[in-house]
Order: C-alpha cells, then sequence, then structure tokens
C-alpha cells in the first residue's frame, strides 16, 4: 500500500502538518477529533456541520496537490471551503481534480502533463456549499514531480509558494504552529512579525548556535545583527520614521517583540531590547526637538546606550517609589542632583542616563518628582559596580549602582514637566511591561520548541520521551498558559491605545504572563535533563533570566496589590442577604 502526504497549510504563515492521504485514513488524521462520519465519501460532500469543531485559528485549506495523486476514493474533490467553517481568516484556495483530469461537476479543461489546473474559491454561489462558487483560475505549477503550498490569507503582502515534497514522496513534515485562539493583530503587524520570523529563523538563531555556551556578546555581532534586521525591514519598527524607526503603532509591534524574544540576540538585533527600547519611548513622547535631535536619534540608530535610574538600595526607592531619597535641586540654571541608585539596567555601559529625582519635598512624591536626562560622564557621576546577579552570563546590558554626588545638569536637561515624573515614568513602564511580556513569551516559545525536538529524539523505557502522557500533558498545559498571556497582553494593549491608562489590564499581564513564561521554561529545562542545565542550549540562561521577570518591572506582589485595590473597590454587600449572622 503506497503511503502519500499532503500539506495542509495554516494561512497565517503556510506552516502546515503531514497528513496520510490514503483512503479512509486520510479523514481520521486530518480530523483527529473525530467528528467525520465514516460515510463521508470525499471532504466536500460532508454536511458543514461536521466541520464545525475545526479551531477557529486554523484556517486550513488544501491548495495545490497533483491531480493523479488523489484517490479516487475522494471522486476527484480535495478540499475545504475553509471561510465558511473557519472564519474571516481562511485561505480562499481549493484544489479540485480527479485521475482524468476532470472536474466532476465543472466542465473544467484536462489537466496537461507539466502542470496542475487549480480553481478559485470565491464568494458566490456554487458547489455543495452556500455562498461559495468554483471559476478558473489557471495558475500552474511548471513541475508537477513537487507538491506545492500557497497561502493567500489576509496579512500576506505576497503569496508564499512553498516545494514540500519530492516525487519519491519523501516527506518534509513540518511543525503545526496554530493557536487556539483568534488574535485581531492588524495585516500591518502580521506582516511585520512574519518578516521578524524571518530574520530570527534566518540569521539571529543561526549565529546564537555559533556561540559557545557564556560567550559574551560582542559589538562586532550586535552590529552584524542590527544590519540584518535593516535588510529585512524590521529595525526599530516602534519608533517614528523621523526618528529613525519604522512608524508603527504600538499594538502593531507586540508581534514583533514576541518574535524577538526567540532568542538573546533577538531584541538586541531589532533595537527593541531594554532598557533602550523604554527610554526611546520615553524621549518620543516628552523629550523636547533639541533633546530628541541630540539623544533619541543616536539611542535608535544604536550609536550610543541609555539606562534608567530609578531603584535605590534598601530603605530607598524600590516597590514603593514613594520612598525615592535622590534629590535634584535647582540653582540658578542648574540642577545639582544627590543621591544613590542600583540596579539601573544598562547603567555600565550607558552614555546617558535617565535619573527619577525628587525636586519639591514639600509635596506628595507623586507631585513633587522630576526626570532628567543626565551624561554618565558628568562630574559626580560614580559607576560604582555592576551587581552580580541572577542571570548575569546571558544578561549582555548588567545592573549598575550608581552614587550621584551633587552632579550638574543644564535646566535644558529636564525631561518633560517639572514634578510630573511620576506620571511620565507611567506612560513608559506601562508599554515597557507589556513588550517585557511579550518578549518572555518569545523566550518560552522558543524554550517549548527546543523540548519538543529534545524529548522527540530522546528514547527512554522503549520510546520516545514526547509519547509519554504526562510530557505531553505538561506542554499541553503550557502552551495554553502561554496563548492566555498573549491575549491578556494584546487586551492590555487595546485599552492603552484606546487611550486608557490601563494600570489593571497592564497588572494583570505582567503578573501572568512573568509566571506562565517562568513555568513553561522550567518545563523546558526539566524535560531536557542535563541539556537543560548545560549551556550548549539556550535553556539555562533563559531560566535565570525569567526568574528575574517576576522581580523587575514591578514585583508580582506590587502587581497583585494594584489589581486586588480595584477588585475591593465595589464590594456588594447584597450578595450575602440570606446569610445568618450571630444572634440575629
Amino acid at each position: 500500500m503506497e503511503r502519500r502526504v499532503c500539506q495542509v497549510l495554516d494561512g497565517r504563515d503556510g506552516v502546515g502538518v503531514g497528513l496520510d492521504l490514503f483512503g479512509t485514513d486520510f479523514l481520521k488524521q486530518c480530523f483527529p477529533l473525530g467528528f467525520l462520519g465514516t460515510d463521508c465519501q470525499n471532504l466536500i460532500d460532508c454536511p458543514p456541520v461536521a466541520l464545525a469543531g475545526w479551531p477557529e485559528r486554523c484556517p486550513f485549506a488544501f491548495t495545490e496537490v497533483r491531480s493523479e495523486d488523489i484517490p479516487p476514493l475522494f471522486e476527484g474533490r480535495v478540499g475545504i471551503p475553509s471561510r465558511r467553517v473557519l472564519g474571516t481568516q481562511a485561505v480562499d484556495k481549493l484544489a479540485v481534480g480527479r485521475p482524468d483530469g476532470r472536474h466532476p461537476k465543472d466542465d473544467a479543461p484536462d489537466v496537461p502533463e507539466d502542470g496542475l489546473n487549480v480553481w478559485t474559491l470565491a464568494h458566490g454561489s456554487g458547489l455543495d456549499w452556500p455562498g461559495y462558487e468554483t471559476t478558473a483560475d489557471a495558475r500552474r505549477l511548471p513541475d508537477a514531480s513537487r507538491w506545492a503550498c500557497r497561502s493567500t490569507a489576509p496579512g500576506n503582502k505576497q503569496p508564499t509558494t512553498r516545494s514540500l515534497c519530492s516525487n519519491t514522496y519523501d516527506v518534509d513534515v513540518r511543525e503545526r504552529e496554530c493557536a487556539m485562539i483568534s488574535f485581531t493583530d492588524s495585516e500591518a503587524a502580521t506582516a511585520l512579525a512574519e518578516r521578524a520570523r524571518a530574520l530570527m529563523d534566518e540569521v539571529v538563531i543561526p549565529r546564537e548556535r555559533e556561540l559557545a555556551g557564556g560567550t559574551a556578546i560582542s559589538d562586532a555581532t550586535v552590529r552584524d545583527l542590527r544590519a540584518a534586521a535593516r535588510e529585512y525591514d524590521v529595525y526599530a519598527p516602534q519608533i517614528p520614521e523621523e526618528h529613525g524607526g519604522m512608524g508603527y503603532d504600538f499594538r502593531d509591534v507586540l508581534p514583533t517583540f514576541e518574535e524577538a524574544g526567540r532568542s538573546l540576540l533577538g531584541p538586541l538585533a531589532m533595537r527593541v531590547d531594554a532598557p533602550d527600547e523604554g527610554n526611546m519611548h520615553l524621549l518620543e513622547m516628552q523629550g523636547t526637538d533639541l533633546q530628541k535631535s541630540e539623544y533619541l536619534d543616536p539611542l535608535v540608530e544604536g550609536e550610543i546606550q541609555s539606562g534608567f535610574a530609578m531603584t535605590e538600595p534598601m530603605q530607598g526607592a524600590g516597590s514603593d517609589p514613594k520612598m525615592i531619597r535622590t534629590t535634584a535641586q535647582k540653582e540658578g540654571d542648574e540642577w545639582v542632583i544627590d543621591g544613590h541608585k542600583w540596579w539601573t539596567t544598562g547603567g555600565v555601559d550607558a552614555d546617558i542616563l535617565l535619573v527619577f529625582a525628587r525636586t519639591d519635598e514639600d509635596v506628595h512624591p507623586y507631585e513633587g518628582c522630576s526626570v532628567f536626562i543626565v551624561p554618565a560622564d558628568a562630574d559626580g557621576v560614580d559607576i560604582v559596580r555592576n551587581v552580580p546577579h541572577m542571570g548575569s552570563q546571558g544578561d549582555p546590558k548588567g545592573h549598575a549602582e550608581i552614587e550621584f554626588n551633587g552632579v550638574r545638569v543644564p535646566e535644558e536637561h529636564l525631561l518633560g514637566e517639572e514634578g510630573n515624573g511620576f506620571q511620565h515614568v507611567q506612560q513608559r513602564l506601562g508599554p515597557a511591561r507589556l513588550t517585557h511580556c511579550m518578549r518572555f513569551s518569545g523566550m518560552a516559545e522558543r524554550a517549548l520548541s527546543i523540548a519538543k525536538a529534545y524529548t522527540t529524539e530522546r528514547q527512554a523505557f522503549g520510546d520516545s520521551v514526547a509519547d509519554k502522557q504526562h510530557v505531553r500533558f505538561e506542554i499541553a498545559e503550557q502552551e495554553t498558559q502561554i496563548q492566555a498571556a498573549r491575549a491578556l497582553v494584546r487586551a492590555a494593549a487595546d485599552a492603552i491605545a484606546a487611550g486608557q491608562e490601563a494600570r489593571v489590564e497592564v497588572s494583570m499581564s505582567k503578573v501572568f504572563a512573568a509566571r506562565a513564561t517562568q513555568d513553561a521554561i522550567d518545563t523546558a529545562v526539566q524535560f531536557c535533563g542535563g541539556n537543560g542545565i548545560g549551556r550548549d542550549l539556550p535553556l539555562a540562561d533563559f531560566y535565570e533570566l525569567v526568574r528575574t521577570f517576576r522581580i523587575v518591572d514591578g514585583a508580582d506582589e506590587v502587581h497583585l496589590r494594584t489589581i486586588a485595590r480595584e477588585a475591593f473597590e465595589d464590594v456588594d454587600s447584597d450578595e450575602l442577604e440570606p446569610v445568618r449572622r450571630y444572634r440575629e
């Protein structure tokens, strides 16, 4: 019995999963949930209700298949009118044919020896599916010995054609990367993320694999990767074009941040790396034209680096930023800054520091703090040390402890309005927390991808580790949690885009994503055993870095406090009306 394989496309990115295309086994493998009846002689004749349970996020459809490879069982019909069943993002292609080269219902031309007949599925009427009709396409493939798939889903500026199988039926079975949740990413966001994924797969991750575990990332490597990001048209997508970026909306860049997070080199390559990404955002929103020219533009270009100096040692500002003790006093046309900061990410190599300081001690800190641009080489700036910390091997930026001893900066170095520092910082931290969530979601996705590859190849106790039920269920749990994190982040981003502060939504996203990504990476480390804790794979670096995510940008407890405060604002006492009280 000859085994034949075709591929089903995911309309989002053209990645498919191999299926057995021989006899009734095809139906069983194509629809593993078992809701197709055994009396269905071909897919077109099956009633629409039979496909109702197929996940909406999986817009699958067969595209081009050699007509001579379609078994007679199906009477020449292969394909699903996917838009009717699967929603608006489905692929609008239907490949049909039969061994004699003719469509069973339409007077279609014969299939030539060197090509295929392909019919386009268009909105209209016809076939056995209300709301569709079949029209001639006349598109042919010159090489009939290969199968190709073509994705024309929204967001693909150019259809993607991939060669999948040779005429000897060697199968290129690719992992189906298909989400169960349908996100409302725009076409622009999808296209940008696809280019970012191509950069990661073709340039960044291969370069990462060339580096020995624990090797420092050189400036030359960063320059090369950034040049590649420009070639792939994904460099600084979140920054306005007039300042050297690509001018995408914040909501549209989130999927690209996730793609970047799949490698520690990704954010550096695309210039979406913390803390520079958040600092660029703050300079863009609050900077004067002169400040943008002197600091934002070279920061985007990668000519300079920055640090964000807000957190202070014990008894200073930390989870409670109102405890801030660093001060800035006005003397003539200068500000004089005195204070002590630490955990200033990127501070060791920074050219400029954005310093958060108390400017009026007679009012509440929310009304008496400001932000200043301080050159790192200014007199009185003392870089005490790079704070030793967990994850330092995988952290190219470091975290500095810095003292400011009578540091003088001109009044033009005040960023934004005096006394509105808290509001300005919140404008930075909200979006920055979401971008952190997406970068770590990408890291978790990569970790799970490594774990799936490892457990599939690793043999133990008679079969592959991936065949064990516990492993499969645990991976399924982690995939579900990461999907939920993605949904929360997008909801928070939508609220910000609508002009809301979205503090609760951001806090929910941050605490949930931090825990979900930590659990996923921990699972990947566990399932990879010795290779999980070794440095040949990036999992050990991921593991150390993701643990810090539950502390940086607001510890879990701080965000839970924010969520709980709103949750208890409007308690409905009527809910307890039936409850008996003591001696009442």
